[in-house]
């Protein structure tokens, strides 16, 4: 088999690159047969293709987040897109095993705000909200119709690199929620299943425009001083407010009379904001 190196592929200045994230093997094996990708000659954990970087990162938040900060190559293209696809728990046992959904809303254990992606690619998945838990979950109580490991985790990391129209996730239902004895073929088998509701949803990403679809607040942040992990928590507001109102928030929300002085007054104009879009 060819070998190669994530670091020897070069990335043409017209095209953005297509950054597929899976928590295990099993989920990877098909995604990466069906793309004719091949492994990095350094990096079990990464098989790469014409314009695709597949990551293996392990269950669990913690792998997911240092496997994306730690990537062996400069993110630096916001036109990158970056997509997550595995299997979940499901509370709902008329929904099928194996049936595919696109994640239109993220929630996390604790209560935190929740996420929600952007639906802008044109597709047939319908789709539905997932919780992201520590542990496996093996009981039913759950806000959502979808549970997992990996999306929220995978979603906020993958903002400090483009925005939330450029990440998408695809969950494929492997369990009701209860202890079973699933078998990593098994989780193979529902993932070669969907192979073609996944490549037909790649090809869309694709043809998918390199602008963003939502407003830039950009000029604001840099006006106001704001720190990056203040950008990051505001692009989550704006999109928390856009599915509470049906708009994104408009400019009297975030106009302020002059330019803060210090890190005090920046830090104070941050919390009138996010007091408006909360």
């Amino acid at each position: 088999m060819l070998i190669c190196s994530i670091l020897e592929i070069e990335r043409k200045t017209n095209e953005f690159m297509i950054f597929i994230i899976c928590a295990m093997k099993c989920e990877a094996s098909p995604i990466i047969s069906m793309l004719k990708l091949m492994p990095d000659e350094e990096r079990n954990w990464i098989y790469t293709g014409d314009g695709y970087h597949l990551v293996i990162t392990g269950v669990g938040e913690k792998n997911v987040r240092d496997k994306l900060a730690g990537l062996p190559m400069p993110v630096n293209r916001k036109t990158d897109i970056f997509i997550n696809i595995g299997v979940c728990g499901c509370v709902d046992e008329s929904y099928p095993l194996g049936s595919v959904f696109l994640i239109d809303e993220i929630h996390y254990e604790n209560g935190s705000i929740p996420y929600y992606p952007d639906l802008l690619v044109k597709s047939d998945i319908p789709s539905a909200g997932c919780t992201t838990y520590s542990k496996v979950k093996t009981d039913r109580d759950c806000p959502t119709l979808l549970a997992e490991m990996e999306a929220f985790a995978f979603y906020s990391e993958c903002l400090r690199y483009v925005k939330s129209d450029r990440i998408h996730l695809l969950k494929i239902i492997s369990d009701y929620m209860v202890l079973s004895e699933l078998t990593k073929n098994d989780i193979s088998g529902f993932v070669h299943k969907s192979r073609s509701l996944i490549n037909k949803f790649i090809a869309a990403l694709r043809e998918y425009p390199e602008e963003t679809a939502h407003p830039d607040y950009s000029n604001y942040y840099d006006l106001y001083k704001f720190t990056t992990s203040i950008r990051t928590e505001l692009d989550r507001l704006n999109m928390y407010y856009f599915y509470k109102h049906g708009n994104f928030p408009g400019p009297d929300i975030y106009e302020e009379t002059k330019e803060p002085s210090n890190k005090k007054e920046s830090l104070k104009i941050y919390h009138d904001i996010e007091k408006q879009l909360i």
